[in-house]
């Protein structure tokens, strides 16, 4: 099995409704590439799905697979498969049967069919569950199953829509480093649809982040985490705190443009991602895990600094979460509970500290809508 590109020119999808699901959407997918959709429930990314298999067709553009276009060409005629949400395993049939369903209805033989099933079910790590019913597997085990179905039929791009969402936190983790080894083995393109930034983050090459039916940024799970081009990427993958203020001034740190803003709290610097002018208003976002704690007053000299009391501690094994009040406003801070010795350290609530950031740790955007809130600033 091989890979192929994808390319979406222009499409729109429009539904009878009147309702714009994808907005005139460019996108190239490399071919074996692991590529991840990621946006919230509504966006998108599903309808974009629907019309790279053939069962959605789209308002305007075109879907070109490995430089062909496949507009009018039927779902099964294309070189692609699809695993649902739901999995839609077939409960009376075996497990191998379920794998080799698509080659039985392309009039496979069935000694021919079930080789073809055994190889896949090592390749997913199954081997001595052919027998069973779908009903005497585990969840993850079912997904592998599903995964291994969709693969018999030889897809050069397989297109998979939240398949992990019905599972609990321990087997989801396990099962992005399964889809991910198993993309690697075979080296077919995947087209991965996703709410959660953990599974888009872990298992992709790429991911495109949507929105209200377009895309906002596409890059490496670096470039999405570490460096968003909008307040939306920002606030949607990880978590963030933002601040609201005014440019004060732009320069240049080695070549990188840092921006200034002035906010109540002092005068706040990061790195300026959207080439914004003196004059503009901007958003700063600091990660919680770049905030650092003091109780030395003089680092309340600097810029990037300010007074918070530290209001409430969320313990996570080592790791706390720390929620300071600011002005009236919550800031988290992610907080190693231990020092290098294996002491504990750990602030105490009620308390006030200083926190700083550096400058290289922060991010200056455009004003616009907050995933957490759905509202523009």
């Amino acid at each position: 099995m091989t890979g192929k590109s994808i390319d979406l020119n222009n499409i729109s999808v429009k539904y009878p409704n009147g309702f714009a699901a994808v907005k005139h959407t460019d996108l190239h997918i490399k071919a074996g590439e692991f590529f991840s959709i990621l946006g919230p429930s509504g966006c998108g990314k599903t309808t974009i799905l629907k019309t790279v298999s053939g069962f959605l067709q789209p308002t305007t553009g075109n879907i070109l697979i490995d430089g062909e276009p496949v507009d009018g060409i039927h779902p099964n005629k294309r070189p692609t498969a699809l695993i649902f949400q739901n999995l839609a395993l077939f409960p009376l049939m075996s497990v191998w049967e379920n794998v080799a369903f698509g080659l039985e209805a392309r009039g496979v033989q069935k000694s021919v069919r079930r080789e073809k099933a055994m190889e896949l079910l090592d390749l997913v790590a199954l081997n001595g569950q052919e027998n069973k019913k779908p009903s005497e597997l585990s969840g993850g085990q079912k997904q592998r199953v599903a995964v291994a179905r969709a693969l018999a039929v030889e897809p050069s791009v397989l297109l998979l829509d939240e398949p992990l969402s019905a599972l609990d936190l321990k087997l989801r983790q396990h099962m992005r480093t399964e889809l991910r080894s198993i993309q690697k083995k075979t080296s077919v393109t995947f087209i991965y649809i996703t709410h959660d930034q953990g599974e888009a983050l872990t298992m992709s090459d790429r991911i495109a982040v949507m929105n209200k039916g377009e895309i906002d940024q596409i890059g490496s799970a670096d470039e999405i985490y570490s460096y968003p081009k909008s307040s939306f990427v920002a606030s949607f993958v990880g978590e963030s705190n933002h601040f609201l203020g005014k440019i004060i001034s732009v320069t240049n740190d080695n070549g990188v443009s840092i921006a200034t803003i002035d906010h109540p709290l002092g005068h706040l610097r990061g790195k300026n991602m959207n080439n914004l002018k003196k004059g503009d208003d901007a958003l700063i976002f600091i990660r919680p895990e770049h905030l650092i704690i003091s109780k030395n007053k003089r680092a309340r000299q600097n810029s990037n600094t300010f007074i918070g009391k530290l209001s409430r501690r969320d313990l996570e094994g080592p790791f706390a979460n720390l929620f300071f009040n600011v002005c009236g406003e919550t800031i988290v801070v992610h907080h190693n509970n231990y020092n290098d010795e294996g002491i504990l350290n750990s602030p105490k609530e009620n308390q006030e500290y200083i926190l700083t950031f550096k400058s290289s740790n922060a991010r200056v955007v455009s004003c616009g809508e907050l995933a957490s809130t759905g509202r523009e600033i």
